[in-house]
């Protein structure tokens, strides 16, 4: 798996030879074995790990106050681009969706806090990452709004709209248009 483009013959040369090179650095604690298995120790490191972990804290609500580092680790490259195994898809698909849950979080957890900036920039993100997901269109209308950037707001809806009738001929859903109704004139502005 960890050289697919090679033989198995190939492969397993270069399985040793790493193994090899890891043993002169004297870096074997990074690997650990286990019924024929090649595991890295749980010690060591791992990016989609730590973007879980992050992901599961906002979610959670463990900080009480959001923080723009939180916001910076949640961002980034999906879990092993290029992988097409079936083990992968699943895995990736999972990390991207409480990615994205936890930057919609993230976002409202900004308003909450008073720093819209930071929320329009988690709304940003998590609409980069799925550009159709209506949830994440709303969290950046929302901290738009609370911007006071009114016609941004609508420029997003209007992107979102666009995107949905191409793709699928269809509308939004309430979730956005109740948000937006008073803004494009279908229901009365809310009070205070």
């Amino acid at each position: 798996m960890l050289w697919p483009e090679c033989s198995d013959q190939h492969a397993f040369g270069n399985l040793r030879a790493t193994l090899s090179r890891l043993r002169r650095r004297n870096l074997t604690g990074l690997l650990d074995t286990y019924d024929r298995s090649l595991w890295l120790d749980p010690g060591v490191a791992v990016d989609a790990r730590e973007l879980a972990d992050t992901a599961t804290e906002v979610l959670d609500g463990a900080y009480s106050e959001p923080r723009r580092h939180t916001l910076h680790r949640l961002t980034g490259e999906d879990l092993l681009m290029g992988w097409y195994d079936d083990w992968v898809l699943i895995e990736r698909e999972q990390l991207r969706h409480l990615r994205l849950h936890a930057l919609e979080t993230l976002s409202g957890q900004f308003l909450n806090s008073h720093d819209a900036a930071s929320a329009v920039e988690a709304g940003l993100a998590a609409v980069t990452i799925e550009p159709l997901r209506e949830s994440a269109h709303r969290a950046l209308i929302r901290a738009y709004l609370a911007e006071g950037n009114k016609a941004e707001a609508l420029k997003q809806y209007a992107r979102l709209r666009h995107l949905i009738k191409a793709e699928f001929d269809a509308e939004p859903s309430a979730l956005v248009t109740d948000l937006l109704g008073w803004v494009v004139g279908e229901t009365p502005e809310p009070k205070g």
